[in-house]
């Protein structure tokens, strides 16, 4: 069926070709002299000739047999929810802070209003526990211990804690520079010994 409509299709373009040909038309038209004169000359009628059909065998290329193609099945499309998002509100400039202050310095020589007096916790005493404790304290610009932290130990977690709570009760005299109270670390050391 194909090649039929295939061999029709090129029949029809080869008479189509053959029928608006320049030879053709040049045969069609009449032929006037090169040089008209006042007379006319009589034309003579040649018989038009009709083409001679000529039988082409068409060239038909060679198509492959259909071929299937497996494909394996598409996998089910997953669905993700994506939750709407309203654009972030514009957050306002803020400004940087301001530089924080220096550290305290350290000083070596404080002042007491109130001398702290430790007490020697009896566990200790009865064990026969002694030994010396360092402690670094934060004092702030009213004179008072803020922080306390052992920066040695005794060697006894009892004596240490005595230390510590016993700074903790105790009164500095404000440290002042350049006419103004400032906060300041010390370090304190209490020693711990038993009288025999």
């Amino acid at each position: 069926m194909v090649f039929k409509k295939l061999q029709l299709v090129l029949l029809v373009a080869l008479a189509i070709q053959q029928f608006c040909s320049p030879a053709f038309a040049q045969a069609s038209m009449p032929q006037q002299s090169e040089s008209t004169s006042a007379k006319a000359l009589p034309t003579v009628k040649k018989p038009i000739k009709k083409p001679v059909k000529k039988r082409i065998a068409p060239t038909i290329k060679q198509i492959p047999p259909e071929q299937t193609i497996m494909t394996q099945p598409l996998p089910a499309p997953t669905v993700v929810e994506v939750p709407i998002v309203s654009p972030l509100p514009e957050e306002p400039v803020v400004e940087a802070p301001p530089p924080a202050p220096p550290l305290p310095k350290i000083i070596s020589n404080v002042e007491y209003l109130k001398s702290p007096e430790p007490e020697y916790p009896p566990l200790a005493k009865r064990m026969g526990e002694e030994g010396r404790v360092t402690l670094r304290v934060l004092v702030n610009e009213k004179g008072n211990p803020d922080q306390v932290k052992i920066q040695q130990t005794s060697g006894s977690p009892r004596l240490d804690e005595e230390a510590r709570q016993a700074i903790l009760r105790s009164q500095f005299k404000p440290h002042i520079e350049n006419g103004k109270a400032i906060a300041v670390y010390t370090i304190v050391p209490i020693t711990f010994h038993l009288d025999n």
